[in-house]
């Protein structure tokens, strides 16, 4: 007879991280500071940034106030 296995648990995900990684994957165009936002409270810094620099080309007239966020996201990268 072989050992019986435990059943792998399933990790929980939070809903919040589930519902960017969603709207990245299925519209890579979405850009919001909100989307921005979340992604850095997660740790994705490197898709903060493309989403930021999306934000600029969608509103030029708010670059420095999204080049000033990205730069607050390098920091962090080091």
């Amino acid at each position: 007879p072989s050992p019986l296995r435990p059943k792998k648990k399933k990790k929980k995900i939070d809903p919040i991280v589930a519902f960017a990684k969603k709207s990245l994957k299925d519209s890579p165009d979405i850009a919001t500071e909100t989307l921005a936002k979340l992604l850095i409270d997660q740790g994705y810094y490197e898709k903060a940034i493309e989403v930021y620099e999306r934000l600029i080309a969608i509103h030029p007239e708010e670059k420095a106030k999204y080049q000033a966020a990205i730069e607050n996201v390098k920091k962090r990268l080091t």
